[in-house]
């Protein structure tokens, strides 16, 4: 009778586990309202500014832009901007690789799982990585897109970044201005589904 429970308290745990995820994940959307799905240029009220970075421990890109998003989180988290990575690819990703990627990077926002692919399908985000800029109080998005143009293609990396589009957007918004460049074509690694 021991070894059975022995056996079934693993399956359970990681049973509740992904509830809990699932729950932590929707709490997540709540509370950033984010009812918007496609890209808007309009940022009418100054308020509370989500970005949401689709990443994946395996891509390339992803820890290429690592540094990017370090400096930019560190820039703007002063400035009622707040970072939220968002980790899509369930069959690659645990809380375990999420937590290792976020120490081995450096990250210090929250980094969450998209466990049903809640966000995922709410932006209709492709790649990662790929950045969503989202007014709180509308769930607009203000921004989507690539972080910077390192990387013209897959395999295509620049030898000098030339446009910083998140910071130029970034920039606008803190301005009260509108986002110039308000979408972007990401390039990434595709996003399993």
């Amino acid at each position: 009778m021991i070894r059975f429970f022995k056996k079934i308290y693993p399956i359970q745990q990681e049973k509740m586990r992904i509830k809990i995820q699932k729950i932590l994940t929707v709490l997540a959307l709540s509370f950033f309202m984010v009812p918007a799905k496609n890209c808007m240029a309009k940022n009418n009220v100054r308020d509370s500014i989500i970005v949401y970075v689709f990443l994946s421990e395996s891509c390339p890109i992803c820890r290429n832009q690592t540094l990017s998003l370090r400096e930019l989180y560190k820039s703007y988290q002063h400035h009622s901007i707040g970072f939220v990575g968002v980790f899509p690819n369930l069959e690659h990703s645990s809380q375990e690789t999420i937590e290792k990627f976020g120490k081995k990077y450096h990250l210090k926002f929250p980094l969450i799982r998209d466990e049903s692919h809640i966000l995922t399908k709410r932006f209709s985000a492709v790649v990662t990585p790929q950045v969503f800029v989202v007014q709180q109080s509308t769930g607009n998005i203000l921004y989507c897109g690539k972080v910077d143009n390192s990387f013209e293609s897959i395999g295509k990396r620049r030898s000098v970044i030339t446009e910083f589009y998140l910071r130029d957007a970034l920039d606008a918004l803190i301005r009260n201005k509108d986002v110039l460049l308000s979408v972007t074509q990401p390039v990434g690694c595709y996003i399993v589904k």
